[in-house]
């Protein structure tokens, strides 16, 4: 789920976080509104960007930062959800 942050909260995130996002909605927005893209769906967004939320913000940043559990392979993801901590 996408929630809207304030000014204040996105100005709290490290100025590479922001640029990250920038860059990806501008990525989106520039792919999803080129002519040739869709031809029955000219210049229109295929869905509404917003901006993730303070949480989803934050999980990037430790992807990024590398702060972040590493499976060798989905058996080893499995177990590591299922178990017991």
């Amino acid at each position: 789920m996408i929630e809207e942050i304030t000014k204040e909260e996105w100005e709290q995130l490290p100025v590479q976080a922001q640029r990250e996002v920038r860059d990806f909605f501008l990525f989106i927005r520039e792919k999803y509104t080129k002519k040739d893209t869709i031809k029955t769906n000219k210049k229109k967004r295929i869905f509404e960007a917003k901006i993730p939320s303070k949480s989803t913000l934050q999980a990037m940043v430790e992807i990024k930062e590398g702060q972040v559990k590493r499976f060798s392979s989905v058996d080893d993801l499995m177990a590591d959800l299922h178990a017991k901590d």
